[in-house]
């Protein structure tokens, strides 16, 4: 495990003057971006899962420069020809996922290592996740609904605003995340609600069985009150793909074998986890496929003390 964090880190992670962050524009089709908050929480949860806590001090710190007006991490950070960091005006929102993976990763680093570092003192990690999930629920949970809103950018200014509004997507079912965030933030009123958020989002998933005979569930999902929760016909946010299992749902290539080699795991199929293991090294390297990977392969190594 040793082995496959360094290679990570030798092509993902990258320093700066506002501290470390995942490089995650290989390809380089988002122009000047450099990093976004997926790809920060990824690296938060690899750094705390594998027990590297100078890197996720690095990482901390480079999340607390680039917060937003809500105390979320602006969703996009871009670096000019000067090598100067900067963020877009349309990319001061955050994107849920992100900041559910960065709270998750300080409240394992909170029980990991109780009295602090050299840069945060004891009890910072877990104020910091404690904060950070409080204004998830704030900005980034339907208060009605009780599921992830797709950022804290939403709104119900107009009818299509309205729609984004009443929708929620996959990729924020973060389950386990809810069930820590219930278990381990400080403050009961925080517990209770994440509880509902928790109990909420998994009827929302639950309810897909009776949607779609393979029980896949779609990028994108809307409500009603007369049919519930159901996948959004067409383009909603991104794609046409977007009533599909797509990118969201579970990525890419890489990202859909990981997942169900870790299912295979989970239930003893050894010769299952054994096929995705050798489907994952056919695979080219990317980005995604290799921070999923990794964060997966680390969930695995950490699963007996993940919830204790």
């Amino acid at each position: 495990m040793e082995e496959r964090y360094r290679t990570w880190c030798s092509k993902y992670m990258r320093s700066s003057p506002a501290g470390l962050y995942c490089f995650y524009n290989g390809s380089g089709d988002n122009g000047d971006a450099i990093t976004c908050s997926e790809a920060h929480g990824y690296a938060m949860l690899i750094a705390t899962l594998h027990g590297n806590q100078a890197d996720l001090d690095g990482l901390l710190t480079f999340f607390l420069a680039f917060r937003n007006e809500n105390g979320l991490m602006k969703w996009q950070v871009r670096m000019n020809k000067h090598h100067q960091l900067y963020v877009d005006d349309d990319a001061n929102d955050c994107a849920t996922d992100g900041d559910i993976d960065i709270a998750t990763a300080l409240f394992l680093a909170a029980r990991r290592w109780p009295h602090g570092s050299s840069m945060f003192p004891a009890g910072a990690y877990e104020a910091e996740a404690a904060r950070i999930s409080d204004a998830l629920l704030q900005h980034c949970v339907h208060p009605t609904l009780h599921v992830p809103l797709l950022g804290d950018w939403c709104n119900t200014d107009d009818k299509q605003n309205r729609k984004l509004y009443d929708s929620t997507r996959s990729s924020d079912f973060i389950l386990s995340s809810f069930l820590l965030f219930h278990m381990k933030h400080p403050n009961p009123h925080s517990r209770q609600r994440w509880q509902h958020v928790l109990e909420s989002t998994l009827k929302c998933a639950l309810d897909q069985l009776n949607v779609h005979r393979t029980g896949l569930i779609a990028d994108f999902l809307v409500y009603d009150g007369k049919h519930g929760w159901r996948p959004t016909s067409g383009k909603l946010l991104e794609s046409k793909h977007d009533g599909d299992m797509s990118w969201n749902a579970c990525r890419t290539r890489r990202a859909f074998i990981a997942p169900a080699g870790y299912l295979c795991y989970v239930l003893g199929d050894s010769k299952g986890q054994q096929a995705a293991i050798r489907a994952m090294d056919d695979e080219e390297s990317e980005y995604f496929g290799d921070s999923i990977d990794l964060v997966i392969a680390e969930e695995a190594m950490a699963a007996p003390y993940w919830l204790s």
